[in-house]
């Protein structure tokens, strides 16, 4: 009889899979704060490096889906920058190496021409993980109205 086997192997499988995504859930986290403070300190190349090379977004805007073009953001921080709070009402789900995660922002840009723009973002964000490590792969964000969640 082996049932007790394959229910002893069934039990190790949920426990592991349990912990491997409380871990990735941390690690997650951990990015999406590091990036953040890249953003806030207007350090473009620190921030690039959470993002996957084929990174896209919709942005609030309304625009098309647009891949990221370094170079163009890297001259547009050189005379403007962004200020980012720290993500509220954050939910991060863990799908083996794939993890979706939706939260409110705000964003502060501060124009090129010394005018700065607040904004309420509602964002999803798609992470993969590729040679143990996370990278943002995909955002997506709408403005959010009224502006401020709780």
């Amino acid at each position: 009889m082996r049932t007790p086997h394959y229910l002893v192997s069934a039990i190790s499988l949920i426990f592991f899979v349990g912990s491997v995504q409380a871990g990735d859930k941390e690690d997650i986290i951990a990015v999406q704060e590091a990036l953040i403070d890249a953003w806030n300190a207007n350090d473009v190349e620190a921030a690039q490096q959470y993002y996957a090379p084929d990174f896209d977004a919709f942005n609030p805007g309304g625009n098309l889906l647009t891949p990221w073009n370094w170079d163009r953001v890297k001259a547009w921080h050189e005379t403007g920058s962004v200020t980012v709070s720290q993500p509220r009402h954050r939910k991060v789900r863990v799908y083996g190496n794939t993890a979706i995660l939706t939260y409110y922002l705000g964003v502060t840009i501060n124009w090129p021409d010394g005018t700065s723009e607040t904004q309420t973002r509602r964002a999803t964000g798609v992470m993969t993980k590729k040679s143990g490590k996370w990278k943002l792969q995909h955002y997506h964000a709408s403005l959010l109205t009224p502006t401020n969640p709780e």
